[in-house]
């Protein structure tokens, strides 16, 4: 699609992602294809850990990638766990994903990441602060609703990525690289009640919905459910069927 992001490798078999192991270099991000509050995110500092997580995406997989993480004896207590749970005949795979390996390039010195949420027309933006001692943002609660010194490239970049993909309602999480935004992640759900939180908006003019970097800023927070409910109508034009049948 033309959209930056960081550098991606996507494996689908066992054998090609151990061949890239070999040959790359550390640190790397690795993801689970499904996730939500960083569970599915972890930074993977040389060969022999990023064999450990191989090894297990395509052996079973994993439900949150936090379980291999912390001491040998921690691990084995959450397999030993997990083992009494099957035992008394819980479903212990039903969250699990594997059979894939998400590898992305590592981009340093974000202390933030910065989360666009596009409704049709309309975009909020906040940051959400990293952990302490962590590189994740998502799920740490920190969250940072000033727009002050807010970069408008992201929300340029938000609203292309929503027009480039066709898809009207999306959050986009992004980074940056060498001082430039990147697309880090893209979801199709979001917290409702974190964009409500937002001081405002910015607002893409009706009459000029395809020029993408004609917006401008609206004091006034929205109303999430019901400005999709409205955005949705007139993108998909079906408020002008439902005028000529509402008899």
């Amino acid at each position: 699609a033309g959209l930056p992001t960081p550098r991606t490798w996507i494996f689908f078999n066992r054998q090609d992602a151990v061949k890239f192991i070999e040959k790359t270099s550390f640190p790397l991000v690795l993801k689970l294809p499904k996730g939500r509050g960083s569970d599915g995110v972890v930074l993977i500092k040389d060969r022999n850990e990023a064999n450990i997580y191989v090894e297990t995406l395509f052996n079973g997989g994993i439900s949150a990638l936090w379980k291999l993480k912390g001491s040998a004896m921690h691990i084995r207590y959450r397999r030993w766990r997990d083992a009494l749970a099957h035992a008394r005949g819980e479903n212990i795979w039903k969250n699990c994903q594997g059979g894939e390996v998400i590898f992305q390039e590592f981009l340093p010195n974000n202390q933030f990441d910065i989360r666009v949420t596009v409704i049709g027309r309309y975009a909020t933006a906040l940051k959400r602060w990293n952990r302490p001692g962590d590189f994740r943002a998502s799920g740490s609660g920190l969250i940072d609703y000033g727009i002050e010194n807010m970069d408008e490239r992201v929300i340029e970049l938000a609203f292309r990525t929503s027009r480039t993909l066709d898809a009207p309602f999306i959050a986009i999480d992004f980074l940056f690289s060498d001082g430039d935004p990147v697309i880090c992640e893209i979801n199709f759900a979001y917290r409702a009640s974190v964009v409500r939180k937002c001081p405002g908006c910015w607002v893409v003019r009706r009459d000029n919905a395809d020029e993408i970097n004609n917006f401008s800023w609206n004091k006034r927070p929205i109303d999430p459910e019901l400005t999709t409910l409205r955005e949705f109508l007139h993108h998909y034009q079906i408020h002008n069927a439902y005028e000529g049948n509402h008899s």
